[in-house]
C-alpha cells in the first residue's frame, strides 16, 4: 500500500469526516476504509455517518465489520454472547468493564482473539487505501498492532464513539484519535493518546438543535412543563450506559 501519512493528508481527512455538508469532489478521490463492529448500533451508526460525509467530500469509502474478519463463526458468537450477558447478567458486564479498565486493556484471551483478525484485515483492505478509520476499540487494536509492526503503511484514525473513554479505546499505533467533545478528548489523553482532535458528534444531519418553536411543540407533545429544565438520558441500542 502507498504511504499517505502526511500531516496535511490527515488534516484533510479529519476535516472532511467532520463536516456534514458536501464539497466538490477532487479530481482523484482518495480511498478510505472504515472498520466498525455490529455490537449494538452506535459503532455502526458512527461509521455510516462518517462514510456518508467522506463520500460527499469525494472520498471512496470501503466498510468492514471486524466481527466478519474473525475466523469461523467466532464473530457471531462474540456478538450473541455479549448481548446475552447484557440481558441476563448485566452485573457480569460491569465486572468485566471494571476489571479491564483497571488493567488498562483486555486480557490475553482478548488479545489472542484480535490477532486472528490481522491477516484477514490486511487481505480485506483495497491496495489503494490511503487511510483506515476505526469506530470500534477492537478494530483500533488490530489496526494499531499492524501499524506498530510496519505491516500497515497507511495512517489509522480512531473515532471515539463514547463520552466515557475506556482504556481499550486508546490503542498503541493509532495515529489520530477523534473525539466528540473536550471531555472524552481529555480522557483519551489521560489513557495515553497523543494526537487528539475534538471534532464534535458524528450523527445524521437530521439530529440538530431545534428552534424555539420546535422545542415548545415537543414539550407540548410529551406533556412536559413549558419552562422547567429538562434532562435527557441516552443509552445505546442495547441499553448499555
Amino acid at each position: 500500500m502507498p504511504h499517505l501519512g502526511s500531516s496535511v493528508h490527515l488534516r484533510a481527512l479529519a476535516a472532511a469526516a467532520l463536516r456534514p455538508e458536501p464539497v466538490p469532489a477532487t479530481a482523484q478521490a482518495e480511498r478510505v476504509a472504515i472498520v466498525s463492529a455490529s455490537v449494538g448500533a452506535g459503532h455502526d451508526g458512527a461509521a455510516t455517518e462518517l462514510g456518508r460525509r467522506l463520500t460527499a467530500h469525494g472520498f471512496v469509502v470501503d466498510r468492514f465489520d471486524l466481527l466478519d474478519l474473525l475466523p469461523a463463526r467466532i464473530g457471531r458468537l462474540v456478538r450473541d454472547g455479549y448481548h446475552r450477558m447484557l440481558v441476563r447478567a448485566p452485573w457480569a458486564y460491569q465486572r468485566v468493564y471494571r476489571s479491564t479498565e483497571r488493567a488498562g486493556g483486555g486480557g490475553p484471551l482478548a488479545r489472542a482473539l484480535l490477532r486472528t483478525a490481522e491477516e484477514r484485515m490486511l487481505r480485506a483492505l483495497h491496495p489503494g487505501t490511503g487511510v483506515v478509520v476505526s469506530t470500534y476499540p477492537g478494530a483500533s487494536r488490530v489496526l494499531g498492532s499492524l501499524r506498530l509492526r510496519g505491516r500497515l503503511a497507511v495512517p489509522v484514525l480512531t473515532y471515539l464513539t463514547d463520552f466515557s473513554v475506556h482504556p481499550l479505546w486508546v490503542a498503541d499505533g493509532v495515529d489520530v484519535h477523534l473525539a466528540a467533545h473536550a471531555v472524552p478528548a481529555a480522557q483519551a489523553r489521560a489513557a495515553g493518546a497523543r494526537d487528539i482532535r475534538v471534532c464534535g458528534p458524528v450523527v445524521d444531519p437530521r439530529f440538530r438543535p431545534g428552534s424555539a418553536r420546535e422545542r415548545s411543540a415537543a414539550r407540548a407533545r410529551f406533556g412536559l412543563p413549558e419552562n422547567a429544565p429538562l434532562a435527557l438520558l441516552v443509552a445505546g441500542s442495547w441499553g448499555v450506559g
